[in-house]
């Protein structure tokens, strides 16, 4: 011990020269997949695991493990189960709260006949040992999705043409035809391009509205089914707060896609803030589990973030919420009706068998694409010779949608660009600019689209 080292009449001088001459040892992992620890009466406790579960044993007694997650790390939830001679004490719990540590470990002693000392000691090093456990089960977790999303120089290849294409959105549009999807060309596109604006910083809303048996779901799949699935997250419903208590960074840059508005009803404050304020906070009153008094916890959501919605009924959807949105509607034509049918017919063909075989390469090309596309800022020289319908009142929200349409299509374009380089007081950034194409064909879009939204009835 350091201290009795220099009680015992040692100086400094002793001490700098032991360390100069220390040998350096290199620091190994407290455990494998099985091995030994230190119980609390100090003797080992055998390190085991199987069947997704981990077993600390010892002489006379075995605590056993399951359900640790590495979903959040403020949290040690488990279900433990700790035997002694065939008799046994079973609890879930959060080993990071103190009271109900205290809890498992007074049932126990009741239960077990163990002494509080050991228990508590026995449950510190089982903490220590699965946040060890926690850590790795993130890394790996992290390697895999890095691995899921690596690519090939050849793929990357692949990728980099596709977005130099100059008939980058027809062969979106083929892509979209070969996975038989029909019709539906401007919508699919302006899907596509919301999808994509979740990495500027005011990405864009839709709304498709339409029928039941339409087709709402299956375009909203089309386009989730272009866009890398790391970056969009689908629900069937949402209850009022939800949005709220998601992980800080788990929507930011990306496309929150809903099937079904009436799922969503509740939540339309918590989706509005997330259009205008890029995040949501709220403060939530909880209980502190040590202490027991009341304490304000604040909860964090990040954005920017892409949405899409589809609904049966639009006016059901509240005013404030639904004038963020630009409106879809589905083609629900008898010419329209004729197409699918025949389309679904085809699909049972050896063409069609064929075709499917040939699906996966260009989700893949559209994924890959996607995910080289940078969050870069984009400026338009051409935006104050550019005009909007001025005689409604809507037009003050619907002529940001346009301009936003403008910047994704350019966003989109990038590879096409020059990346330019500005400096403000802080620090310089990159950015590209608008070129009359990407006017041209946000023109072509909104021509059609806008028109709906705008339309007060």
């Amino acid at each position: 011990d350091v201290n009795d080292y220099l009680l015992s009449g040692r100086t400094k001088g002793d001490i700098e020269g032991l360390i100069a001459q220390a040998e350096v040892i290199e620091c190994k992992q407290k455990a494998l997949s099985s091995g030994a620890l230190s119980s609390g009466r100090g003797e080992p406790f055998k390190l085991i695991r199987e069947d997704g579960q981990i077993i600390f044993e010892s002489k006379d007694r075995s605590y056993r493990i399951r359900g640790l997650s590495a979903a959040r790390l403020d949290q040690l939830k488990v279900n433990i189960k700790i035997s002694v001679n065939g008799s046994y004490h079973l609890d879930t719990f959060d080993l990071y709260n103190a009271k109900s540590r205290q809890g498992f470990i007074s049932q126990a002693r009741k239960v077990l006949s163990l002494e509080p000392a050991v228990l508590n000691q026995d449950l510190s090093l089982i903490v220590e040992h699965l946040e060890d456990e926690q850590a790795r089960m993130l890394e790996k977790s992290n390697q895999k999705t890095e691995d899921r999303i690596q690519m090939t120089e050849q793929e990357r290849q692949e990728a980099i043409e596709f977005l130099k294409s100059p008939d980058l959105f027809e062969r979106i549009l083929t892509g979209f035809k070969f996975c038989g999807y029909v019709g539906e060309e401007m919508n699919l596109l302006l899907g596509y391009i919301t999808a994509v604006s979740r990495k500027l910083q005011e990405p864009l809303a839709t709304l498709l509205v339409s029928r039941s048996a339409s087709g709402k779901t299956t375009l909203q799949d089309a386009v989730l089914s272009f866009t890398p699935p790391e970056d969009y997250e689908k629900y069937t419903r949402l209850t009022d707060q939800a949005l709220f208590y998601k992980e800080e960074a788990s929507l930011k840059h990306k496309l929150l896609a809903i099937e079904e508005e009436k799922g969503a009803s509740g939540a339309g404050y918590s989706l509005r803030n997330l259009q205008s304020a890029h995040g949501l906070r709220i403060a939530a009153t909880i209980k502190d589990p040590a202490t027991g008094k009341l304490k304000t916890d604040v909860y964090k959501v990040s954005g920017p973030t892409a949405i899409m919605i589809t609904t049966t009924y639009s006016e059901s959807f509240d005013y404030e919420t639904y004038n963020r949105f630009i409106i879809l509607t589905i083609d629900e034509s008898i010419e329209q009706t004729k197409a699918i049918l025949e389309r679904q017919r085809m699909n049972e063909s050896i063409e069609g068998l064929i075709l499917k075989r040939q699906r996966e390469k260009i989700r893949k090309l559209h994924h890959n694409a996607q995910r080289l596309l940078k969050s870069l800022e984009v400026a338009n020289p051409y935006s104050e010779r550019l005009t909007f319908i001025d005689s409604v009142l809507r037009a003050r929200r619907e002529q940001p949608k346009y301009l936003a349409i403008i910047k994704t299509i350019a966003l989109l374009r990038q590879y096409q660009k020059e990346i330019k380089t500005a400096s403000n007081e802080q620090e310089p950034f990159e950015y590209i600019e608008v070129d009359l194409k990407d006017i041209e064909i946000a023109n072509r879009i909104a021509n059609q689209i806008l028109g709906r939204s705008l339309d007060e009835m």
